[in-house]
């Protein structure tokens, strides 16, 4: 009995170390931290929005424009965030970033722009300071303003990646973005093969054993 114990505590000690490396890995070179990064010219601004400084987190600012309420686009087109989201990172991939100035703001989204499709999509956010977390591979919840939007097109031709904001009053006024990043929300296929490889051979290793145990639960089945 002590042996049989033994063997189904080797299982799941092995099983919670696959589910740990299958848990949502960071795609590699796609963080941005701003941290000593004075002059990162990947990030640009568009609209009523500027830059004042990237370290140590995207520091901008958003005033009004030709009379119009301040709002801005803040983005990257660095390679490791743009692209085709389908082939290069997956349907289920999420962006997560770090926000402040939530006070001072009465719009916020994700937002990225696509020559493909020749749109911009947004995905409304909470305004609020703090952690937000977008599944981007999914058109649910994501809207377009520009004329016959294809999001299934659109998603693989990602030219620029970030933030928009809107302030209904005079600026200016000023925020920041931090970490921003893409995760997986499901595991990378080398990933499932090798999960799925140490499960078939502890069912080797322990096939006589696990047989053993169903029969002895089958048979305390049919007592009961």
């Amino acid at each position: 009995m002590k042996k049989n114990f033994t063997c189904i505590v080797l299982f799941l000690l092995v099983l919670g170390a696959c589910l740990t490396v299958v848990a949502a890995p960071v795609i590699p070179n796609s963080i941005d931290e701003f941290d000593g990064v004075p002059a990162y010219t990947a990030w640009q601004s568009l609209g009523g929005a500027s830059i004042n400084s990237q370290n140590p987190n995207l520091n901008f600012t958003i005033d009004t424009v030709g009379g119009f309420p301040g709002d801005g686009w803040v983005h990257t087109v660095d390679s490791s965030f743009t692209g085709n989201y389908l082939s290069d990172v997956g349907p289920t991939a999420i962006v997560n970033f770090n926000f402040i100035g939530s006070s001072s703001a009465d719009q916020l989204s994700l937002y990225f722009y696509s020559s493909d499709d020749n749109a911009t999509w947004y995905y409304p956010l909470s305004v609020s300071d703090g952690y937000h977390s977008v599944l981007i591979g999914n058109s649910s919840g994501w809207v377009s303003f520009d004329a016959a939007p294809d999001y299934s097109l659109a998603i693989q031709d990602v030219d620029r990646i970030g933030i928009y904001v809107l302030n209904e009053n005079t600026g200016p006024f000023v925020y920041q973005l931090d970490d921003f990043e893409i995760t997986f929300a499901v595991p990378e296929p080398e990933t499932v093969w090798m999960f799925v490889a140490v499960l078939v051979s502890l069912g080797i290793t322990f096939r006589a054993r696990i047989s053993e145990l169903a029969g002895q639960m089958k048979a305390r089945f049919v007592k009961s």
